[in-house]
């Protein structure tokens, strides 16, 4: 390549122009550092994110089986409690039938 007449070359012109290229060099490595860790920030952002909808997913999921788990329980412990009453009244019914006969007998024997 030819260099203009016109062009100075001299040595500080070609120091001038290798610290500039240096410097250019510098500043885009130095940009691409920020670069990479501007992504890095945004990555490790995202993944946060997803991580707590993730958790936030499993705890709603949690939640939710808890809630049919304590309904099925109360149903049960409704019908439990129901069959008791039933066996309940059942033996009532049946104490008041023996009480009567008790006294008609003890009503017989005094006789």
């Amino acid at each position: 390549m030819a260099i203009p007449e016109g062009l100075d070359k001299s040595i500080s012109t070609a120091i001038a122009l290798g610290s500039a290229s240096l410097a250019l060099w510098a500043h885009r490595r130095e940009l691409q550092r920020i670069a990479h860790e501007e992504k890095q920030k945004y990555v490790d952002k995202e993944l946060k994110a997803y991580a707590a909808q993730r958790d936030f997913g499993h705890i709603q999921r949690d939640l939710d089986q808890l809630k049919i788990n304590t309904t099925h329980l109360s149903q049960e412990a409704d019908q439990r409690l129901d069959k008791l009453e039933r066996q309940f009244e059942r033996f009532s019914g049946s104490l008041e039938v023996l009480t009567e006969r008790l006294k008609e007998r003890n009503a017989r024997a005094v006789d």
